[in-house]
């Protein structure tokens, strides 16, 4: 599942949820073509991991299944079939090469690339040959009443006459989604802009079919830095993509729903307030405040995000941040050959996450900076040599290991430094890179407190 989609679904689910109806699941894959093995269950991993939960789809039932489109054939067929008994569609024989001819025809003449509507005049009659079913665009002009964009006209003259039914007997997005739309009784559209040509197909397929059409929304299109669209054929606007970084749901949804609504100000709130949680967000949302214009999506605004929900994860719920780091740290830990310490439990786990700063954006950048809780240091040779031309580690380390405490841990270097003549700031380090392998990082004396008197003592004296 792409951004685009996960964030079509969340206004969805906040929409539905504020005004007291339900966010259904349906799975549109009548373009057998398109189909990638998997897609379905990831939908369904990705709206649970995110918390957009359909209160009806494929995996949860409802009233008005099946709730995936080529399980529904027949009923398009139906449909489809009832147009060309009213006259509002009509059988088209035309083949591939035919069709192919007639584009080439119009392009070399300048002509917009339309059906020429030759099958038109054989209406009635019944030929044993493979069939699309097209609609009959009737004349005059059609107007869209958009939620977000306002009134929009168009011109029926320039929409072509849509294949409704295809010959394989699968139907068109067109004709699928109006028929679902009705029969499942969905009151709002609420999709991406790039649907919003298609609009005037479809209301005039509810005309066709006598139907009241549901209201509509299309919402501003994502765009990249240099302002093209986003596209899901990019790797890096997956949402398994942000899944595997480390990317919390909560983070996800907060940035992208800011990717074309403003939340607008509320009394005795900040200016710049901009961390929402999902129950506030159901609470404020609204269509008449999504923008018109596209929204711009990078990677570092989406960070913020995630480093200000992790930090506040982490003081609020930290048996939840457990269950999202813990998997992240064993896949590191196996990709490297490494295993836990005997002492490890989910106690310790919780300590480590205490103590760590605001330095990191992601859970995949939490593990790599709290790794060394976990697993003795590689040594860093850089670093001691570096440390080597200050003092003599010989004799230092053992006077050091001679006078280390965790609880008197400052006074205790700073006076050792004064006996041996060196900056306390030299100690430090030495103590740093022995139990981390940095020379930078989290307060020291939160190390010492989580690793423990002993094990700062080997890794001492390793």
């Amino acid at each position: 599942m792409h951004l685009g989609g996960l964030r079509t679904a969340l206004f969805n689910y906040l929409f539905a949820k504020q005004n007291k109806g339900d966010f259904i699941l349906r799975i549109e894959d009548t373009d057998q073509t398109r189909i990638v093995e998997g897609s379905q269950a990831n939908i369904i991993e990705v709206l649970k991991w995110s918390g957009v939960v359909p209160d009806e789809g494929p995996d949860v039932g409802g009233n008005y299944g099946p709730y995936v489109q080529s399980m529904r054939l027949p009923i398009y067929q139906k449909y489809a079939n009832e147009l060309v008994n009213k006259g509002y569609a009509y059988k088209c024989y035309c083949t591939a090469e035919r069709l192919e001819e007639m584009r080439t025809s119009q392009v070399a003449r300048g002509l917009p690339t339309f059906y020429d509507r030759y099958c038109l005049s054989l209406r009635g009659k019944e030929l044993d040959l493979p069939y699309t079913i097209r609609f009959k665009i009737p004349e005059g002009n059609t107007v869209v009443e958009d939620l977000v964009l306002g009134t929009i006209h168009y011109k029926n003259s320039f929409i072509d006459d849509q294949v409704l039914l295809k010959s394989d007997g699968f139907p068109t997005y067109h004709l699928a989604n109006v028929v679902d739309d009705h029969l499942m009784e969905i009151s709002h559209v609420i999709r991406g802009e790039e649907w919003l040509n298609s609009t005037p197909k479809h209301i005039l397929l509810y005309k066709a079919f006598g139907w009241n059409p549901p209201k509509w929304a299309h919402l501003p299109l994502l765009l990249n830095k240099d302002k093209t669209k986003l596209s899901k054929r990019h790797g890096d606007v997956s949402v398994n993509k942000f899944m595997q970084d480390g990317i919390l749901p909560s983070a996800l949804i907060n940035f992208i729903v800011l990717l074309g609504w403003n939340p607008g100000l509320k009394q005795n709130e900040p200016e710049n307030q901009e961390i929402f949680t999902m129950d506030q967000l159901i609470q404020r949302f609204s269509l008449n405040a999504v923008n018109k214009g596209g929204s711009v999506v990078t990677q570092e605004k989406l960070d913020w995000f995630n480093s200000k929900h992790l930090q506040l994860l982490i003081k609020n719920s930290p048996d939840q941040v457990v269950g999202l780091f813990e998997p992240l740290l064993l896949q590191y830990l196996k990709d490297n050959h490494l295993s836990l310490p005997a002492n490890y439990n989910h106690d310790y786990l919780k300590k480590v996450l205490a103590v760590v700063d605001d330095r990191y954006s992601t859970l995949q950048e939490l593990v790599q900076l709290t790794i060394f809780f976990f697993v003795d240091p590689e040594l860093n040779m850089e670093l001691i040599n570096k440390v080597s031309k200050q003092v003599q580690l010989k004799e230092v380390v053992p006077r050091i290991i001679e006078h280390f405490s965790v609880e008197e841990f400052r006074s205790g270097i700073t006076n050792l430094a004064t006996e041996l003549k060196t900056k306390p700031s030299v100690l430090f380090t030495i103590v740093r890179v022995a139990l981390t392998g940095r020379e930078k990082g989290l307060d020291i004396s939160h190390i010492l407190q989580v690793l423990g008197h002993q094990e700062c003592k080997n890794r001492l004296q390793t």
